[in-house]
């Protein structure tokens, strides 16, 4: 399962998704965060995928888009067609004109608002706490200055943390991606984010918590993009923890579902190991706590 949401704003289109992939015969496994996948995609520079169900259709839909089919009708038809014959569902958004469609069971219906996944996430995203300031906060969320609709992004993003951080709601977790259609292209914008006293479910391969912190021990976590625009990878990099986890594409335009994790790196060091072991430049984004 998982969870994507999406919004038509008078600026721009925001999508939202976790990463997590889980099988129902996995239900009862330690969750591995480095089997997920960014379940978002651009297919061409304005037009941006999200899928739920199989990864594996979904994977098909994008290749057959890639062949060449990357106007308006033929993404449609290509994502109607694999809603038909699966239980996939899909949210596609084209930047301009700003449009959004939520395709399943072989309709495409255009929507301001839309999610797939997971019911009881969108339930808990529609009830989650708005985003807050100031000294007391359990912690601070930033996002790149370039970005539109700061409020609006930034309610979204917490509505969405609130989801990943409720352990009621297995199939929805691990890392996040936000996806704008601001300036008629959609991008990946820079997100920090400074835990000052709070507890987290993601989990190491050890099945060891990589952040959690009680009292003043405080954390960062921030998510890096490539410095090549269009390219949907992501990493997410725990500098205190000097770890990165890094999602890539195995082939262009697909979903990013190869993760590869790097240890005892921060800064430009961690940038210049990326591109050396996996050939993908990353824009270097770091806050500090004071």
């Amino acid at each position: 399962m998982t969870l994507v949401v999406a919004k038509v704003t008078p600026q721009q289109i925001i999508m939202l998704a976790d990463t997590r992939i889980q099988s129902p015969r996995q239900e009862r496994a330690l969750p591995d965060i480095r089997r997920g996948s960014l379940k978002i995609t651009f297919v061409t520079s304005n037009v941006a995928i999200a899928f739920t169900g199989d990864p594996d259709i979904a994977t098909a839909a994008i290749a057959d888009i890639r062949g060449g089919r990357t106007g308006f009708q033929s993404v449609i038809s290509v994502l109607q067609v694999s809603s038909r014959e699966s239980d996939n569902e899909y949210l596609v958004g084209f930047a301009g004109p700003r449009r959004l469609f939520h395709v399943r069971d072989g309709r495409a219906n255009e929507r301001r608002v839309a999610f797939i996944g997971d019911s009881v996430g969108f339930e808990r995203f529609q009830s989650g706490s708005r985003a807050t300031s100031g000294d007391d906060a359990a912690q601070a969320t930033i996002i790149g200055p370039d970005v539109r609709d700061q409020a609006l992004v930034h309610d979204q993003l917490a509505r969405l943390q609130c989801v990943l951080e409720d352990r009621s709601v297995l199939s929805v977790g691990d890392f996040f991606t936000v996806a704008l259609s601001d300036g008629g292209t959609f991008r990946f914008p820079f997100v920090a984010t400074m835990f000052f006293d709070a507890e987290s479910r993601l989990l190491a391969p050890d099945g060891s918590a990589i952040l959690s912190s009680t009292g003043e021990k405080r954390h960062r976590f921030t998510t890096w993009y490539p410095r090549q625009k269009g390219l949907a990878s992501s990493a997410f990099v725990f500098p205190d923890a000097q770890r990165a986890f890094v999602f890539y594409q195995a082939e262009p335009l697909s979903f990013a579902n190869q993760c590869e994790v790097f240890d005892g790196l921060v800064g430009d060091q961690l940038a210049d190991e990326i591109e050396r072991r996996i050939g993908i430049r990353f824009e270097v984004f770091e806050i500090r706590h004071h």
